[in-house]
């Protein structure tokens, strides 16, 4: 038997399949997945049962279909038609999309979208679409469909991959691995495929933890977002397959797009800033908690797209401004002193025990996060452990929200502007949340461990 190695790179209507096999002569003839017909399917699965939220923004689901063996081998193109023709697509959304139960058990196709489970009074936690699916291993809607064809050709499609803490655990109550090795007993062609990277495990070592889910069944990735330029990070040989990874540029972005971050702070400029008598810009500061679609590639927010459930008048409110998905600050003066903007959203106050900042993360996860103000947080009190109106923790508290986050400054505070150790001061934002510089152009402003605050971040005035 020949050991030469094949390697298959796709592009198939818009969607590159990603596989490495061995020499045809190692698996049998006509009954694997055939990759054409595998990628049609996927994008059959995205245009008639993907999951949405309100605005249209997809959410993870998860669905798998046991249908005749000629429909995942050559020359099959499935249609409504021929495919899946006793499954209403409009029942199957509505089922995935109701949190309370969030399944589909059909004929021939089964789904699930995220499941809202409430432990006690103050706990609750989202079941996985995938767990859903495939668990109690021995009593599983997965086991139920593949009982009604034994020969059939049985796909396990998943929009973002199954996580790596808890789907890949094989300890955890909500293991998909005892599924998986009960699915190896089906005698049809086997494919379980994933689109995206689930977010939280970019960073993982998922070269082991994909290694577990072929150990049962073959592993694909079906992807419309990946150009021919991507390049090869790792590959491993796993039992008859080797996995292509490609992180460099196929896993969703874990940090806002510069580009698109440039676009939002202008129009924080242009709808939310105030001027003095004099026409001076006045220092204030703003939070959102947005869809990240919000702030990826090629988004350009205006008074159509972005915050329109905000009132209008914003800028009428001082000093501070609580709405759906977005919080505003002006500089508080009392008593002699003022209260500093970042302060007034990050921190608890006399007439705001709970920072509002918190309550603007708790509308939303798995979203993008972005705190902007005018001039960078003060060194002698913002950024000051020891100081009672310090934001450090406020900070700490932000890190923990899975979110895209963003830190943004665009002028450097009058009083810091000459002062030597705003390195070491601003790498204690860096600590906690990315942070930018955005002037006439936006820059990353790094600082992570022992990478030093980029130049552009320190000088004056505004490069």
């Amino acid at each position: 038997m020949k050991k030469d190695i094949t390697k298959f790179t796709v592009f198939l209507s818009g969607f590159l399949l990603l596989f490495l096999l061995p020499d045809w002569t190692e698996s049998v003839e006509g009954d694997s997945v055939d990759i054409e017909p595998l990628s049609r399917i996927i994008k059959f699965f995205e245009k008639n049962y993907k999951r949405v939220d309100g605005d249209g923004h997809p959410r993870q689901y998860a669905l798998a279909i046991n249908v005749p063996k000629h429909q995942c081998q050559q020359n099959f193109n499935p249609t409504q038609n021929n495919f899946l023709t006793q499954e209403n697509a409009l029942n199957v959304k509505n089922a995935i999309t109701d949190d309370t139960n969030a399944l589909y058990q059909g004929a021939e196709l089964i789904a699930a979208g995220t499941r809202k489970v409430v432990s006690s009074k103050k706990k609750q936690y989202n079941m996985h679409s995938e767990s859903l699916l495939l668990n109690p291993a021995g009593n599983s809607p997965m086991a139920k469909l593949l009982k009604k064809k034994n020969d059939g050709c049985s796909v396990f499609y998943s929009f973002e991959s199954p996580c790596v803490d808890t789907c890949l655990h094989a300890t955890g109550k909500h293991s998909i691995l005892k599924a998986l090795q009960n699915w190896t007993g089906h005698d049809g062609i086997k494919a379980f495929v994933f689109k995206n990277f689930w977010k939280f495990d970019t960073t993982k070592d998922l070269q082991t933890k994909f290694k577990q889910i072929v150990a049962h069944v073959p592993l694909y990735r079906c992807d419309d977002s990946v150009n021919a330029q991507t390049t090869m990070k790792s590959m491993a040989p796993l039992k008859g397959l080797l996995l292509l990874f490609l992180l460099s540029q196929s896993a969703k972005p874990q940090t806002v797009d510069i580009h698109t971050l440039g676009r939002i702070v202008s129009f924080f400029d242009q709808n939310y800033q105030t001027f003095s008598v004099n026409k001076d810009p006045q220092q204030y500061a703003v939070a959102i908690n947005v869809h990240t679609s919000q702030c990826e590639k090629d988004f350009v927010p205006s008074s159509d797209n972005f915050l329109k459930e905000e009132s209008p008048d914003v800028k009428t409110f001082n000093p501070l401004y609580e709405g759906k998905e977005l919080i505003v600050a002006r500089v508080k003066k009392t008593d002699g002193f003022s209260i500093h903007a970042e302060r007034l959203l990050l921190t608890s106050t006399e007439n705001h025990p709970i920072p509002p900042m918190k309550n603007l993360l708790n509308k939303r996860k798995d979203s993008c996060t972005i705190f902007y103000t005018y001039k960078s947080p003060c060194v002698k009190s913002c950024l000051n452990e020891s100081r009672p109106y310090n934001i450090l923790a406020g900070l700490e508290n932000w890190s923990k929200h899975s979110s895209v986050k963003a830190f943004v400054f665009k002028d450097i505070f009058w009083a810091d502007k000459t002062k030597q150790d705003l390195q070491e001061n601003f790498k204690k934002i860096v600590a906690h949340v990315p942070l930018y510089r955005c002037g006439n152009q936006c820059y990353a402003c790094k600082g992570e461990k022992n990478i030093p605050i980029d130049a552009h971040c320190l000088r004056s005035p505004t490069a």
